[in-house]
């Protein structure tokens, strides 16, 4: 580890603010609060507030004439300064009443309505609001959901500079969670620009830090312009310690590049939970693994919902509609029995049908009235007088769409939306939680369930051939070779070249005629504007062996059997290999390949995928799948033949290595699972959950298109012992369940990407699903249409949205309602 500590730089003493004491002070604040009275609204201090209803608006001016800038769902909270004397107002939120004072409002959902408006303050009626749950105007600060959409436009902001001006040191307290300020922000091993990045933080990690040190000097766009040399010491990535993550005990990051974060510090939660083995193969959501991840994709595509023109067709939802709100007021939410009812202007089938339903709509209603006569044979034949009130139509009054007060439906022709997506289109009410069985894509062996099998006394033998059906165990060459990518265009700087050492003994680099010695090290810098790509080899104690043009194609080769090659640039504490590497240089970028010998490989796989405590019969039957998974996906061509996550599977090289994982592949030398003479595509995840899946229902296109042929021996099928219960119960994630949303956070969560953004969700069509139960389309109705998407999808939007800290979707087999 010597080679890896790094001298941390000492810590600044903390500023201290001398506050002047005295008589005088207090003397002069009350003059100031005598002067404040006589001008402050009648309120005294700040408050966070809630609507009453949903549809409260927020108007320019304390008057029913003012613009309204937006109208509130019931997820939002206000920011409430004080109040004024305005004009009269009279209101039915959520109940009949009237007044003359207004609420001056400071910010919505936490962010200053200057920023999101463009006015000081905005004004609601006091009638519409209501305490919050929050206590202080402070705590209100954090965003929630976004504020809903603005019926009128909003100022344009004014563009940031983008020259590079001084920023104040931020001054971090000990334990305080910050996330990154933009996608990409790196954590290196010193405050300096010259350290090593161990990781490149996505836009959903969190990291706990524990002081403000002052370093190099560093320059940053992200988000904005700015330079400093002040550094957080960051002790933790997502919860866990940097100590165990990345083998140091203190990463560094620029003081620009993080910003505080809204979630309690003192319990950072993982992303990922350490606990369950990760899973191989293309996967929905990974299975649980043991490291941070060195990148996360980028944000999702999002798309502004457009605003449509109200037509005969129910207008776009401003606030999702209450059940619990309408319930009790009398009232309750309802959806067409069939498709075509009228709304009408009147409780008579002679009055005007201001609007037709479609099956995805959804209306208000606030009770019941004695009206004409009225048939219907929606959707069977009935006939009577009663007609329902309708207050509002997919969340939004029909004041405002339609200029009435309320609109009129028989009674025959509406029904109570479904509780559960197994009968047909699922309604959302006020809040929507999901519920979920296994984790990741379920085709193939199930790990857990494996366990659960050799726990009941199954064999490996046994095991494959319940999860492959039809499938023989053959062999392979215990010759062959496999190469796996293990940096992928990676862009070495002057500061930061590709770094490499040979350790345990000597080694070589192809095409130099020279022998290295243990512990010496390879630097790979990029071309200057008077050199190429240059190659520097030195030894431990700094001695020059080497150095001269690099070569776009050349290997670092173990000389003896007792040398390991470390990738030091590889940003993992895993990053020492068996065989040799290659280093491929293209453009301004480089990959480097691990060639090895597949039993070597298999010793940093089997230990990765499945813990060495499990019983003996499941590791055998994961060191088969491995062998077989890996000796399928050998290419011919190309560079290489798979990557080391779970994009194919987790390959931690020589760090990970164990003893009893290293028998259990000694003993099953070559062995792969056959479908006739050809090796089967062994895929594999963490947990089913009580059911498997057959390949092309998870294979899908982005709608939910089937595209792979059917694979006759990755068919789905029950995973459960003879009593009922699932072979992987014992598993972290055997089921799970997220949290409750607001429909207006989760619209906004599905918003953010432009396959998913349907404006307000109403209701969704999940009945697409698998042998297995599991998705293989989503259908989302909202206010500004319907779109399609395959579960995986679906699950990926809404993990990408979702707070960091919350609960993840870990597979496509979920609903809206306990899963048996």
């Amino acid at each position: 580890m010597g080679d890896r500590m790094k001298t941390m730089p000492a810590a600044p003493p903390p500023s201290r603010l001398h506050v002047p004491r005295g008589r005088w002070l207090s003397a002069f604040l009350a003059a100031i609060m005598l002067v404040l009275v006589a001008v402050a609204p009648i309120a005294a201090s700040s408050e966070a507030m809630a609507p009453a209803c949903a549809g409260a608006n927020l108007r320019t001016g304390p008057s029913t004439s003012a613009a309204v800038k937006t109208s509130l769902g019931l997820a939002s909270t206000v920011t409430v300064s004080g109040t004024v004397g305005g004009t009269s107002w009279g209101t039915t939120c959520p109940t009949w009443k009237s007044g003359s004072s207004w609420f001056t409002v400071t910010h919505v959902n936490g962010q200053p309505v200057s920023s999101l408006y463009g006015v000081a303050l905005l004004y609601a009626a006091t009638g519409v609001l209501t305490a919050s749950t929050a206590t202080t105007a402070s705590a209100a600060q954090a965003p929630t959901a976004p504020p809903p959409p603005s019926p009128t436009p909003t100022p344009t902001p004014t563009p940031t500079s983008s020259t590079t001006s001084p920023t104040a040191t931020p001054t971090a307290q000990s334990g305080s969670l910050y996330v990154p300020a933009c996608s990409g922000a790196n954590l290196r091993t010193s405050a300096s620009t010259a350290g090593t990045i161990k990781v490149k933080l996505g836009l959903a990690n969190a990291v706990t830090v524990s002081e403000t040190v002052t370093g190099s000097s560093w320059s940053t766009t992200c988000p904005t312009t700015k330079a400093a040399s002040t550094w957080y010491r960051v002790t933790h990535v997502n919860g866990q310690s940097v100590s165990v993550l990345y083998g140091v005990t203190a990463l560094f990051a620029a003081t620009g590049v993080l910003a505080p974060s809204t979630a309690p510090a003192q319990a950072p939660a993982p992303t990922v939970p350490p606990t369950a083995p990760p899973s191989s193969a293309p996967t929905a959501a990974p299975a649980a693994p043991t490291a941070v991840p060195t990148s996360v994709p980028p944000p999702l595509p999002t798309a502004t919902p457009a605003a449509p023109a109200p037509t005969t067709a129910p207008a776009p939802v401003a606030s999702p509609v209450s059940p619990a709100s309408l319930a009790s007021a009398g009232g309750s939410l309802l959806v067409p029995a069939c498709d075509g009812v009228n709304l009408r202007t009147s409780a008579s089938t002679s009055a005007t049908a201001r609007v037709k339903l479609g099956l995805n709509n959804t209306v208000a209603v606030s009770g019941t009235v004695a009206g004409a006569s009225w048939n219907a044979s929606c959707p069977t034949t009935r006939s009577g007088s009663g007609w329902y009130v309708i207050t509002q139509v997919n969340g939004q009054s029909v004041s405002s769409l339609y200029g009435v007060s309320a609109l009129y439906a028989a009674t025959g022709v509406l029904a109570t939306p479904t509780s559960s997506s197994s009968s047909g289109v699922t309604t959302l009410g006020v809040s929507t939680m999901f519920y979920g069985r296994g984790y990741g894509h379920g085709v193939g062996m199930s790990q857990y369930g494996a366990r659960g099998r050799a726990l009941a006394g199954q064999t490996a033998a046994e095991i494959l051939a319940r999860y492959y059906a039809g499938t023989t165990i053959g062999t392979i060459s215990l010759e062959t070779q496999i190469r796996v990518l293990l940096l992928d265009n990676f862009v070495p700087t002057g500061s930061a070249p590709l770094t490499i050492f040979g350790r345990g003994g000597t080694w070589t680099i192809g095409g130099i005629d020279l022998e290295f010695p243990a512990d010496a090290r390879l630097r790979v810098f990029p071309p200057t504007s008077t050199t190429g790509w240059r190659a520097l080899v030195e030894s431990a104690a700094g001695a020059v062996l080497f150095d001269g043009p690099a070569a776009a194609d050349f290997q670092v080769i173990p000389a003896t059997s007792a040398t390991t090659i470390q990738l030091f640039s590889k940003p993992s504490t895993n990053d020492l290999y068996r065989g040799r590497l290659r280093v491929l240089i293209s453009g301004s970028t480089l990959d480097v390949v691990n060639l090895v010998p597949l039993e070597a490989y298999l010793r940093g796989v089997v230990p990765s995928e499945m813990p060495t405590s499990w019983p003996v019969e499941a590791r055998i039957a994961q060191t088969i799948v491995a062998r077989g998974y890996a000796a399928y996906h050998l290419v011919s061509g190309g560079t290489f033949d798979v990557y080391d996550d779970t994009r194919s599977q987790v390959y931690l090289g020589v760090r990970r290595e164990h003893p009893d994982a290293d028998a259990v592949i000694a003993a099953t030398a070559g062995q792969v699972v056959k479908s006739g003479n050809a090796i089967a595509n062994t895929m594999f995840s963490s947990t089913a959950g009580g059911w498997t899946e057959n390949n092309e229902n998870v294979f899908v296109s982005s709608t939910g298109a089937r595209l792979a042929g059917v694979v006759g021996y990755l068919r789905g099928a029950s995973d459960r012992d003879p009593s009922g219960v699932s072979y992987d119960a014992a598993a972290p994630f055997a089921t799970w369940q997220t949290k409750a949303y607001p429909v207006a956070q989760l619209s906004g969560y599905f918003a953010a990407d432009s396959r998913t953004n349907v404006g307000t969700i109403v209701a969704l069509d999940l009945r697409n699903r698998g042998v297995s139960g599991r998705l293989i389309s989503v259908t989302l109705i909202g206010s500004t249409g319907t779109k399609t998407v395959s579960g995986s999808v679906f699950v990926a939007v809404f993990n990408a949205s979702r707070p960091s800290a919350d609960p993840m979707l870990r597979g496509t087999l979920l609903d809206v309602a306990p899963i048996p």
